[in-house]
């Protein structure tokens, strides 16, 4: 647990993990609330089934600005802080290239990734600012820094805008004890990469990028990580 945090013995610290009704985000929940946290997961789903430990699952499309803000209104109203966010949601990947890719593919791609984690991060930093303590923690991939299979540009683009908000966050926050990091794993063994034919064998596993999250959230708050990237031997940057 953040060490020098504000959180009292007997109040338990509140993650937030939008996306955490997918794989990678499921297992980070489970993982945070292994570690005593109050976990709240949410998604366009997430209300349909609680999973075993969470405190609760809220509806929310972070591609819808009023269901963000209605999510962490309800979020400050219930619990009363927030001490870390998760951005992990994500949406399959069509797999196009770019002479064939439509608008729509591109702009999707960026509502659920780049915006959604603007809008949800917008959110949480009201929140952290009051408290002048928190973690932000946005689930980038390595092709933000060099695209890795073609077709997937939109994606790619997507998660690099998500990289440049973690640097802009910090920035801005910084002041208020608010630390933000990219997490940039290669292939994780997950729904977004089952269109490239990659062998699964190679692949990170969703309790990989789970770990690295609760990594990030053991480190006292003075210690920023601006960015991780987790690659496995075998694939690495192919």
């Amino acid at each position: 647990m953040m060490s020098d945090s504000t959180t009292t013995s007997n109040e338990k610290p509140v993650a937030l993990v939008v996306g955490g009704g997918g794989a990678i985000g499921g297992a980070i929940a489970a993982a945070l609330a292994d570690a005593g946290l109050r976990v709240v997961v949410a998604g366009r789903r997430a209300a349909e089934q609680v999973p075993p430990g969470i405190a609760e699952a809220i509806a929310m499309d972070v591609a819808d600005p009023q269901q963000v803000a209605d999510g962490f209104e309800h979020l400050a109203g219930r619990y009363g802080r927030l001490d870390l966010l998760v951005n992990g949601a994500g949406i399959l990947t069509k797999v196009s290239l770019l002479l064939r890719m439509k608008p729509e593919e591109w702009d999707q791609q960026h509502s659920i990734h780049s915006r959604g984690a603007f809008l949800a991060s917008q959110q949480a930093a009201k929140i952290m600012r009051k408290q002048r303590q928190g973690r932000i923690v946005n689930i980038a991939s390595v092709t933000a820094e060099a695209p890795v299979v073609p077709g997937y540009s939109g994606y790619a683009a997507a998660k690099a805008g998500m990289v440049s908000l973690t640097k802009s966050l910090n920035m801005e926050l910084n002041g208020y004890g608010v630390q933000a990091t990219a997490v940039c794993p290669t292939y994780v063994d997950s729904p977004t990469w089952e269109q490239s034919g990659m062998d699964k064998s190679k692949m990170l596993q969703p309790e990989d990028v789970a770990a690295a999250v609760l990594f990030l959230w053991r480190l006292p708050s003075r210690v920023r990580v601006e960015s991780l990237e987790l690659e496995t031997p075998v694939a690495g940057r192919e």
